[in-house]
């Protein structure tokens, strides 16, 4: 896994690129993300070492007109318990007044393999740490995505503690997620919670079009278009902007155009 420079508060203020044609004005819209390996881009040295998926999202907004500044705070298997007690996540939170803060728990903590009312209750107290410092912060639930093909979580179980396939693994997470958001959303009136469906993305990839690599050598990680494509469901989760036409050149890495346009495809398809 990765060593102890994972853990990291990292601030990027805005840089706009040029455009050629005027486009609206946006304010900038402050954007915490809270996560863990599959925050930062663990596997994926050009993802990790430039600001992990928060800078690939606020690179893409910053092509399609939008203003973001990112910050995130994550470490290596960090889970939303690990954050609740940690200070620098507290001062994290405290930074600044956020617009949004970007919530991703362990990869299996919704499921069999986890603690769904832990998740509950942690997600709920995270809800509350954040609103009551900044009432005005809007949520986004980091949907994560199940393993890949052939990991070990896959067999045929009599106890019944590993999963069928990936689409069984897939639904826990993504009833899990969903469960957390009606939680949330019974807490006060209004839509301070989005769902980021990233994990639901992958599968929907996975179906369509399964010779795109999601994932890293470890079947756990996501790839560089993995991260692209988690990127771009968030991204599209936040600005309720089409993901179509985004990037695919970033610090260290490019997609290939005919990727990108299929991986961009799916992102707008993803229910959000």
């Amino acid at each position: 896994m990765a060593n102890a420079s994972a853990v990291r508060l990292l601030f990027s203020a805005f840089f706009g690129l040029q455009l050629a044609v005027p486009t609206p004005a946006f304010s900038t819209e402050n954007i915490l993300f809270i996560g863990n390996s599959f925050t930062y881009g663990f596997g994926c040295p050009a993802v990790e070492n430039n600001g992990g998926v928060p800078k690939l999202v606020e690179v893409i907004a910053a092509a399609k007109g939008r203003k973001a500044a990112v910050a995130m705070r994550a470490g290596a298997k960090e889970d939303w318990g690990c954050h609740l007690s940690e200070p620098k996540t507290e001062r994290a939170l405290h930074a600044r007044p956020w617009n949004w803060v970007v919530l991703q728990d362990a990869s299996t903590k919704p499921t069999r393999l986890g603690n769904l009312n832990r998740f509950l209750e942690n997600g709920k107290a995270l809800y509350h740490r954040i609103r009551d410092h900044s009432p005005g912060t809007m949520i986004v639930l980091y949907e994560t995505w199940a393993r890949g093909g052939g990991y070990s979580y896959y067999s045929v179980d009599a106890a019944h503690t590993t999963f069928v396939s990936p689409a069984e693994m897939t639904t826990e997470l993504r009833r899990g997620y969903a469960t957390l958001k009606e939680v949330l959303g019974d807490l006060e009136p209004g839509e301070q919670v989005r769902l980021a469906r990233v994990g639901t993305a992958f599968a929907l990839c996975q179906k369509q079009y399964p010779k795109i690599n999601l994932f890293y050598a470890d079947r756990m990680h996501a790839s560089d278009q993995g991260n692209y494509l988690a990127a771009l469901v968030i991204y599209a989760t936040i600005f309720r902007d089409s993901p179509l036409g985004a990037p695919r050149k970033f610090a260290g890495f490019t997609i290939a155009p005919h990727v990108a346009a299929k991986l961009q495809q799916i992102a707008a398809e993803t229910p959000n």
